[in-house]
């Protein structure tokens, strides 16, 4: 009785200095059961919380190289679709002027409670992938961080999306740095704060990643379903550009796995939903796999204007894996027309590309086709 006595004591002193619109806010938590266990869940953490739920980068990217990242206004897009205002730019460069233990003791201010500043913030995490992992999670990691306290019902929809996509995109370093136990827990993290509809963006973002996780994983079916549930969302928000690459992605995991007439049907949607030049890397690799696609079939007239159709597109393509998987295909395609020394050519050049890029299971199999030719 006497521990209950301090308590309520306790309480009515706490309750004593809640301010009116913090009332309010309490007395929903009191009648929500779900609000309920989200207080009990959070007041048991650290104070720290979102370090807690998006761990520290393993060593902290250097103060000159997050500056360095700080884009001028008018080349931002951020996750409302709108650029941001200068306001937003101004708090970004007070955040990543601190130092790494400052950080967080920064962003538990009112003022930098701004989604704005937290959509930078995941434009430029997804953008540091995955030629820098370590920049890509810091960014991630400050953008949850940025949106962790912002609970009031203004707020908590977006903020939520925001907490959804830093842990999808941290899943995803966790998968580039082959990571998968890792990768798994951020992207179950992920699910926590999928709140909106079920056809909403950024479950489509959750999808077209965790597939990613799958197919390293070897669960091609699951990877597959994933990307058709990502283009059917894209489809329905009118992001064609997002649901031809998943549809892409389908035509290239069906080749993986030789069903070449399974990968048909989504790589010629693909085709004619990608745009030139934005989809240039997708568009390429779609039309030459097509291209192999038909010859594979023994349509050697429809590969041939595939073949024409791509082939002034590879040059221009970056170097690395996915050039490399664009002359695969052409040069499989070419193999199948019986010019095999235009297929030898193109092979090996594509090993050659593979290897450069570290990615050692694809250079094997083009060897094996190579060597075939």
């Amino acid at each position: 009785m006497t521990e209950h006595a301090d308590q309520e004591q306790q309480s009515r002193a706490f309750l004593a200095h809640l301010e009116p619109k913090d009332s309010k806010i309490l007395l929903h938590v009191l009648d929500c059961a779900s609000c309920q266990g989200l207080a009990r869940n959070l007041l048991r953490r650290p104070r720290e919380s979102f370090e807690v739920e998006l761990p520290r980068a393993r060593t902290g990217a250097s103060m000159e190289r997050r500056a360095a990242g700080i884009r001028p206004a008018g080349t931002w897009s951020a996750g409302t679709g709108q650029e941001p205002g200068a306001e937003s730019l101004r708090r970004l460069e007070r955040v990543l002027a601190a130092s790494p233990s400052g950080q967080f003791e920064l962003l538990r201010q009112a003022e930098l409670r701004d989604l704005d500043l937290a959509d930078i913030l995941l434009a430029e995490a997804e953008a540091a992938q995955p030629h820098d992992l370590e920049l890509s999670e810091e960014m991630a990691r400050l953008a949850f961080a940025v949106a962790e306290p912002m609970v009031e019902d203004r707020w908590v929809a977006r903020a939520n999306d925001v907490k959804a996509r830093a842990c999808v995109l941290v899943g995803n370093v966790r998968r580039m740095e082959r990571d998968t136990e890792g990768a798994d827990e951020m992207f179950s993290k992920a699910v926590f704060h999928l709140t909106g509809p079920p056809n909403c963006r950024q479950r489509a973002f959750y999808c077209r990643n965790l597939a990613l996780l799958r197919e390293d994983q070897g669960q091609v079916d699951e990877a597959v379903g994933l990307l058709w549930r990502a283009a059917m969302i894209d489809r329905e928000n009118g992001d064609l550009r997002e649901e031809g690459r998943s549809l892409a992605r389908i035509g290239f995991l069906f080749l993986e796995e030789e069903q070449i007439e399974r990968a048909v049907p989504p790589l010629t949607q693909a085709s004619r939903t990608l745009q030139l030049p934005a989809d240039a890397d997708f568009y390429a690799r779609c039309v030459l796999a097509l291209a192999y696609c038909h010859a594979s079939l023994g349509d050697r007239e429809t590969s041939q204007r595939f073949l024409l159709a791509a082939r002034s597109l590879v040059p221009g393509l970056p170097a690395g894996e996915s050039k490399a998987r664009a002359l695969w295909f052409e040069g499989k395609a070419m193999a199948l027309a019986g010019a095999l020394e235009d297929a030898a050519g193109l092979l090996d050049e594509a090993r050659r590309h593979c290897l450069e890029a570290g990615d050692l299971h694809v250079a094997v199999r083009i060897s094996m086709d190579l060597v075939r030719v």
